[in-house]
């Protein structure tokens, strides 16, 4: 049975002339990742609901509706592989951390209004370690992982950009996915998976002041605000 869990992308922009937020908003519910001795593929799947905008507070849907939304991030070669025992030796943890290498999403849309249809990208390095912190289970398909990792400047194409009224060169950003679940393999395992997670995207974009795109898994959501220089 599927897990439906939320994935929250929020757009904050900064008009010319004021420091207040705007933020746009969709929902997900599904990610998985392949990782071990090789490198890790983390990818968040095409499952998002339909955008919503908050400007000051106040709450709008845009006509924009996500189709296949989507995003894939390939870690580099793996930089460590440490295990945590229990008391009697027992593997209950493990954590890996990969060098940086590149993220790229997908954002397939449709105007609900005029059926007009826009696909557009964005791309970034991962410029932290990919770092996977492995909740180790004796049973089969039983572990639990936590994916975190860094994104440097990044860039949407033009199209996209212009339908979400971005600029398009980024500033940074960070990636989270604490809900990944079903996990296979043990610590000694080449090749590991996880599927069922709930990823947390968050893309800094500067506008005339700031502008910060934000995705936040939809339950316990806490979102601290802050400026760009």
């Amino acid at each position: 049975m599927r897990t439906s869990l939320a994935f929250v992308v929020l757009l904050l922009a900064v008009p010319n002339t004021s420091s207040a937020d705007a933020f746009l908003f969709t929902t997900s519910d599904e990610s998985r990742i392949r990782y071990g001795a090789a490198g890790a593929v983390h990818e968040g799947l095409p499952f998002f609901s339909q955008l919503e905008v908050s400007r000051d507070g106040v709450v709008q849907l845009l006509d924009w509706r996500n189709v296949a939304t989507e995003f894939v991030a390939t870690g580099g070669p793996l930089l460590s592989h440490t295990v945590q025992t229990s008391a009697d030796g027992t593997v209950v943890g493990s954590t890996y951390r990969y060098d940086g290498g590149s993220f790229r999403m997908f954002f397939d849309l449709i105007d609900n209004v005029t059926r007009e249809e826009r696909s557009g990208f964005f791309v970034a390095p991962i410029v932290s370690a990919m770092t996977l912190t492995v909740e180790e289970s004796p049973l089969d398909d039983a572990d639990k992982v936590r994916a975190f990792y860094q994104l440097g400047p990044g860039l949407f194409d033009a199209g996209l950009a212009d339908a979400l009224g971005l600029r398009r060169r980024t500033v940074g950003g960070t990636i989270s996915d604490p809900f990944l679940t079903f996990g296979t393999g043990d610590a000694e395992s080449p090749v590991r998976t996880a599927w069922e997670g709930a990823p947390d995207v968050t893309i800094d974009v500067p506008e005339p002041a700031s502008l910060l795109l934000t995705a936040a898994a939809g339950l316990g959501l806490a979102i601290r605000r802050r400026r760009t220089p």
